[in-house]
């Protein structure tokens, strides 16, 4: 597969990405974040909802990326229907404000009777606060149900070169679906936030991984009797077939056999 039939699927992956997602993405080169964030504003775009980036220090190329896609960048902006959002912790935000931030924008985006609201973070702005603040702004974005009450999506963006590993294993940890090459997975390590917020988290992880290993055992089992069931339909149909052909050559030699009494 060249790069442009990848281009090509994964901006088809990014346009399903709609209400009550809360999606993750890691990314190695800014041409990836750019072309992901830029596919899923456009789809919010194209739906009339209100799209809102939270950069770090990408907002023009994402803006020129937009703009090379046909978006009218002043006209979108100055109806309210796109928002870049530069720098929160520049702006005195810490991490655990973002919560009402995308609260608000949400109950703006309700107000003014848009299609729906979806955010687009790049999240290396949060590297010069607290990792810890940032994975449990994340849980609480699921523990007060964000997602399913405003019906709005979210699109978190890590770039691997400038998080350190053990925070990604968190991010990863806190998204029920992950973006993996041109494919959106449902992520079977994700962890309610109800597990990761409580105090005695530790105590119950090995719980937690027992129960994730048995429903991933179920569902392989599930798709292998599936597959069986499959393979049992195709053996009855090919046997199906095969007495019928066996019917057919059977009377075909009985017609031929009869019209050659007739001739004698």
């Amino acid at each position: 597969m060249d790069a442009g039939d990848r281009f090509e699927r994964v901006r088809a992956a990014i346009e399903q990405i709609g209400p009550a997602d809360h999606v993750c993405t890691l990314y190695e080169k800014r041409e990836e974040e750019v072309a992901i964030a830029v596919s899923y504003i456009r789809a919010g775009l194209d739906r009339g909802e209100l799209c809102v980036c939270v950069v770090d220090d990408g907002g023009e190329r994402i803006l020129g990326a937009l703009a090379f896609e046909g978006v009218d960048i002043g006209t979108e902006m100055r109806k309210g229907r796109l928002v870049i959002f530069e720098r929160p912790l520049a702006q005195g935000l810490e991490t655990r404000d973002m919560l009402g931030k995308i609260e608000e924008f949400a109950i703006e985006s309700r107000n003014a009777g848009r299609a729906g609201f979806r955010v687009v973070g790049e999240m290396s702005w949060s590297l010069d606060g607290d990792m810890t603040a940032l994975a449990e702004f994340e849980a609480r974005l699921n523990l007060n149900r964000v997602w399913e009450r405003h019906a709005c999506a979210g699109l978190c963006q890590f770039d691997v070169r400038r998080f350190p590993p053990e925070t990604l294993r968190e991010m990863i940890m806190l998204h029920p679906l992950v973006v993996i090459g041109d494919r959106i997975c449902r992520n079977p390590y994700y962890v309610a936030p109800e597990q990761y917020l409580s105090p005695d988290r530790a105590l119950h992880e090995a719980d937690w991984m027992m129960s994730n290993l048995e429903r991933l055992q179920q569902s392989e089992d599930s798709l292998r009797a599936s597959q069986e069931r499959y393979r049992a339909l195709s053996r009855r149909l090919l046997e199906q077939q095969e007495r019928e052909r066996a019917a057919l050559a059977r009377d075909c030699t009985t017609s031929s056999g009869s019209r050659s009494s007739l001739s004698s």
